[in-house]
């Protein structure tokens, strides 16, 4: 549970930052994962997290924001992320929240 926590602090943390490619990586020693199915991603519960970091985001930034969110849940789900398959289910729901957060941020804001 601790690592849970600590990787979401990490993710928050990542996307404050405001230069700098914080893209997955494509290249992993590991080689990719096995796609998975869209039935299965839908089946995975985005994990918690708090919008409260996206608060203090310009909507330009939020928007730059859910574009990456959006690429990276379509790399990792198309097995295109070099994750191992165990983590593929984490990254899935870490990003679907940081999907949810940002789009809370958006609404908040009244952001377009």
């Amino acid at each position: 549970m601790r690592k849970i926590g600590v990787i979401m602090i990490a993710c928050a943390l990542g996307a404050c930052a405001t230069s700098g490619d914080t893209r997955l990586s494509t290249g992993a020693a590991s080689g990719p994962s096995e796609p998975v199915s869209a039935e299965r991603v839908a089946t995975i519960e985005p994990a918690k997290v708090n919008h409260a970091p996206y608060m203090g985001f310009s909507c330009e930034k939020l928007a730059g924001d859910r574009a990456r969110i959006a690429d990276d849940l379509a790399a990792v789900s198309a097995g295109k992320a070099g994750s191992q398959a165990a983590d593929v289910k984490g990254q899935i729901a870490r990003l679907k929240g940081e999907e949810l957060a940002v789009a809370t941020a958006m609404r908040s804001k009244n952001c377009k």
